[in-house]
């Protein structure tokens, strides 16, 4: 769908992720340097240097920076933005998208655009196909795009423990990545963890991600980078 200058309306940006090519770079393990310096009494002796894997208490700050940097209501099961959606309703809706995920999208299909209901979440939720999401809402002042990718790499975090050790420890290196433009935040929250777990034999179950209202996302530029 070419975009233009054109506004999107009433849509649904569904997205499935499955593996992705990774280099020789993203295979290594994260460590931490500990350097024990020689005494100058000691003659000869040599600096060692000792490495070990990141602690998870060293790194729970970087979840924390995460939290600070999401919005939590505008995930699917807040309770700031109830639903009407009845069991069973939109059964065409949530069928053709269960279809779509569970095959695994065709190469250059990884986006389902979806103009339809916003009720819709909640029953793909309970199918257990959802793994994330995120729902803008100007009224409610949930339009800033800044926080999209730090509220969805939260959510995964918060279910996938392997994933969380990588972003928190990410994160805990460099703050400031929340605060960075939407692909920098999209490539370190995303693509380089889940490299990362590829690189390590990880089995990465395939969910999908639903950004939903994105035309109340706040500017047409965010919402072309977005897609």
């Amino acid at each position: 769908m070419p975009w233009g200058s054109q506004r999107v309306d009433d849509v649904f940006l569904v997205i499935s992720y499955d593996r992705i090519p990774y280099t020789s770079e993203h295979s290594k393990p994260r460590y931490q340097q500990s350097f024990i310096q020689p005494k100058p009494d000691i003659p000869g002796q040599k600096s060692t240097i000792v490495l070990y894997p990141f602690s998870s208490k060293l790194t729970s700050v970087g979840l924390k920076i995460l939290l600070a940097a999401s919005i939590p209501a505008a995930a699917y099961d807040s309770s700031e933005h109830p639903r009407n959606c009845h069991p069973g309703t939109h059964i065409q809706y949530i069928d053709q998208i269960v279809n779509w995920g569970s095959r695994g999208p065709k190469p250059g299909h990884r986006i389902f655009w979806l103009k339809g209901p916003q009720e819709l979440e909640k029953e793909f939720a309970a199918r257990n196909k959802l793994s994330a999401a995120f729902f803008f809402s100007s009224p409610n002042q949930r339009d800033n795009p800044q926080y999209l990718f730090a509220s969805i790499s939260y959510q995964w975090a918060s279910k996938r423990k392997p994933y969380a050790e990588i972003v928190k420890s990410t994160v805990h290196d460099d703050p400031t990545i929340v605060d960075k433009e939407l692909r920098h935040q999209f490539y370190r929250l995303f693509v380089s963890p889940l490299q990362e777990l590829i690189a390590r034999g990880e089995d990465i179950p395939k969910r999908v991600i639903v950004i939903g209202g994105l035309d109340e996302c706040a500017g047409v530029s965010a919402q072309q980078t977005i897609v």
